[in-house]
Formats: structure tokens, sequence, C-alpha cells
């Protein structure tokens, strides 16, 4: 039974999945006015570059998006199509998006460029096939791709969404019509919208949400789909991300090294082409034959490999080093427990074999950031080379604290400590910070700390501690 807890605070979105109370997902996504992926733009074309077989493409942002032409499309400056949006801009990159766009749907997608009836290969199951194939072959004007999901779904309802969705395109189609100007025609929903498509089923045993925007569009989601997932709406102030005890997992993923529960342990890397997994056995030595502990190790590792892949959300091309296997039998059972567990991932994900020095490659479809690009940021104290934490992210993670401790504390007064490195932040906007973390209604003193990887949040009680923090008092 899963459970999904939505969180709201400015300038975050935050989303977790929960299996078994166990962390399954977690999306965070960051208010922007740039373009993110899943939206639908009607662009103009500015600029045709035929040496690296693209164009710039003009959606009414500041940087035009980039778009790879494939050898069917015949384009000129000055050209208005539809586009969606695949990855958004980046310091150095723009935007990449697409002219095949696709609506999305629970149990179907929707491609208005194509005409063909397709379904997923995970979905094995003959007689199924057979009947979509029949009973979808006249529903829909445009192409459309059957979901796993919709497996053990009654056709009648996999026809209603194929109709529903024709209504959204031919909306979509006629604004792009009609538009005179680059703009956004169409939003999925971003985070909450794929959430609400891809977790949502008969497996749902709560959600939590704590905005009532995000309230009302999940109970109209859940009515739609006829769950009995209890919705709740969480009115502490305090995070429900604090609250559940998600936080501390979240910020577990900014750790390169993940110990398993035999004692090895993988490193993940992160490199400007790949992400590298390295498998190492560690304390994992009490097998008494070294092929034992490096089958055994290296089984435990892909499913936790994967588990990793999916919460930190890593893409494109990944390679694992596991520990030296000379047994192809072995090896086909680690692909295995690699597949069983991509299983759960909406992404598209392609593994393959062993190769002759035991590597195994991953490439994944890219869908959004990955969690460390909104928990850690650049830090210029390391000249750009190192990296802390995000300092909104701290922001809020201090403000969480600071709720909790008022509701257990009498006292108003409290001493907050954080790295040096976030000083000039401080300094430079302190009223904003004091009322971001809700600390207008205390006394609070700030101490900086060299190489400090964390932050305290602790209530003045003794006399003795408020004289000796007269200096550090910010409000």
């Amino acid at each position: 039974m899963n459970e999904i807890f939505i969180e709201k605070d400015k300038p975050y979105l935050r989303i977790a999945i929960k299996d078994h109370e166990k962390l399954l997902a977690c999306y965070i996504e960051e208010e922007t006015e740039e373009a993110v992926p899943g939206q639908i733009y009607l662009g103009i074309v500015k600029n045709i570059v035929p040496a690296i077989k693209g164009a710039f493409i003009d959606i009414g942002k500041a940087k035009d998006a980039f778009m790879h032409l494939d050898n069917n499309r015949d384009l000129k400056k000055g050209d208005y199509f539809l586009v969606e949006v695949l990855r958004e801009a980046t310091e150095l990159k723009s935007a990449n998006v697409t002219s095949l766009i696709t609506i999305p749907g629970t149990y179907v997608v929707v491609n208005p460029m194509e005409k063909a009836l397709k379904i997923s290969r995970k979905i094995s199951n003959s007689k199924f096939i057979n009947e979509v194939k029949e009973q979808l072959k006249d529903v829909s004007t445009y192409g459309i791709t059957v979901r796993s999901s919709a497996e053990n779904v009654d056709i009648n309802i996999i026809r209603e969404e194929v109709q529903a969705l024709n209504i959204v395109v031919d909306k979509i189609i006629a604004k792009g019509k009609y538009s005179l100007k680059p703009q956004l025609i169409y939003d999925d929903g971003g985070a909450l919208g794929r959430i609400l498509r891809d977790y949502i089923n008969d497996g749902t045993k709560r959600i939590i949400v704590d905005d009532i925007k995000n309230y009302d569009l999940v109970k109209e989601n859940i009515e739609k789909l006829h769950s009995s997932a209890e919705l709740i709406m969480h009115e502490e102030s305090r995070g429900i991300f604090d609250c559940y005890s998600i936080e501390k997992e979240i910020l577990a993923l900014r750790h390169k090294k993940v110990v398993l529960k035999s004692g090895g342990y993988i490193i993940i890397e992160k490199t400007e082409a790949l992400y590298s997994i390295d498998v190492n056995s560690g304390k994992s030595t009490g097998e008494v034959a070294i092929s034992k502990t490096a089958f055994k190790t290296n089984l435990e590792a892909a499913e936790e490999i994967a588990r990793q892949i999916i919460l930190r959300n890593l893409s494109g091309i990944i390679v694992i080093d596991f520990i030296n296997m000379k047994d192809k039998k072995e090896k086909t059972e680690v692909i295995k427990i690699l597949e069983a567990a991509f299983k759960k991932d909406n992404n598209k994900t392609t593994i393959y074999p062993f190769t002759d020095v035991n590597l195994v490659q991953i490439t994944r479809k890219k869908r959004g950031k990955d969690i460390g690009s909104f928990l850690e940021e650049s830090c210029k104290h390391c000249g750009g080379e190192g990296a802390r934490l995000k300092w909104d992210y701290l922001k809020l993670l201090i403000k969480n604290q600071l709720i909790k401790l008022k509701g257990q504390h009498i006292t108003k007064e409290f001493v907050i400590t954080i790295d040096s490195k976030y000083k000039s932040e401080v300094q430079k906007k302190l009223t904003e910070f004091i009322t971001f973390i809700e600390g207008h209604d205390c006394l609070l003193y700030l101490l900086y700390l060299d190489n400090f990887n964390s932050y305290k949040v602790e209530p003045v009680i003794f006399d003795s501690q408020r004289k000796n923090l007269q200096e550090y008092k910010i409000y």
C-alpha cells in the first residue's frame, strides 16, 4: 500500500511516495517562470543551424529553446508550430523541445503527430492486447500509446480517457492555430500532474496535502479514478516532510555512499558525461567463498541501485561496476533483479548485458532535474568546484525545525548554527530571512562555524547560555 505526501512551501513543491513505509520516489519542483518538461508552447523558428542538425525556437522565454531536426522535417525561419518541452534550460544550455507533442493520461498517451496504435512492451497479456487493438482502433483521430497501467482496467474506462484526451488535443491545436505570438499553450500539471496520473491506484492508502488548491485537485482525481484512497488535509504549521520523517531520507540522497544491509556499499558519482556506480563488498565477508560474497553483494546492490536511480531521478547514461563475477548464470540473476526493480519506474529505461569487464550500462530517459539539482548549489567559497546545500533549501529546514521547537518549549529564545559560507546571504537579507523562518515572534541568535556541514536550531534555556550569546543576537 502506498502513501503520497504533497508539501507546498514556497519556492518548492515537494512530493514523496512511500510503499510499505519505504521511500519509493521523490519529486521536487521549484517555482519558476521558465519552461518545464511537459508544457506545450507555440514556437517560431528563429535560426536553423545545419552543422548541428538543430534549430533555435522562440517560445516566449528569455532564452530560445533548442530542437534537434529529424530528416523528415522541412523547417524554415519564421515557421510557427507547437512544441513540447523535453528538458528545462540550465545556466549553460537552452531548454530542449520537440515537435512530436504528447498528451499523457493515466492509461494512455495521445500522440497528435502520429496515427498508430501502440501498446507498452511491459504488457504481455495477449488477450488484453487483442482486445485493445479491436476496441480502440477507431476511437481516436490521433495516435495512441496504451500504458502498462491500463492492463487490468476495463476497456470502456480506457475508451473514455482516449475520448477525453482527444478533446484536449483539439483545444490545444485550435489555441495554437489562433495565437499570434510564441506563448504557453498547455500545461500538464508538472510534477503533481505526473504523480496523480502515475501513482493513484487501488494500492493507494492515503494522500496527505497542505494546500487547498492541491487538495481540490487531488480530490477531483481520486473521484475520477474511483480510488478508495483517504485524502487528508495537513493543517499543522510544521511541514509534512518534517512531521512524517521524510526530510532525513531526502537529505541522505546528497551522500555518494549508500551502505547495504550486508555491510557492502555503493558509491554514486556524477561526471559531465554520465553517472558511475561502484559496488564494494566492504564488511560483507561472512561467506567462506569470495565468489559467493560477490554474488550475494551484487544481488543486494542491484536492487538498491535501481531504488537510488529512481529516488535521485538519475538519467542519461549510468554505468555500474559490479564486483567481479565469472559465472554467467549469476550475471543473469543480477540483470533480472535490475529489470524487476525498474518495472515500478515510469521512465523509459534500458538495461544492457554485462561487458567482459563486469560493467552494466543503463540508459534512462530524462524527465526533469535530478534531486541533487534541487538540494545542492556550487559553493563560491570553493572556487565553484565544491557543493553546498542550497540556501533556499536550508532556510526551509531551519523554518521547520524552529516551528517544531516553538511547539515543544515554553521559551521563545533560540540559537541557530550554520556554516559561515552562508553569512553573506543572511546579512544581505536579514529581515527576509527572519520572516521566512517565522522567527518574528522569537529572540534569535545566529552562530557561524567554519566547515559545519549541517545546521542546528536549539532552545536557549539557561542564563549562562544567554549571557554568552549576546554578541550573536540578530532579532
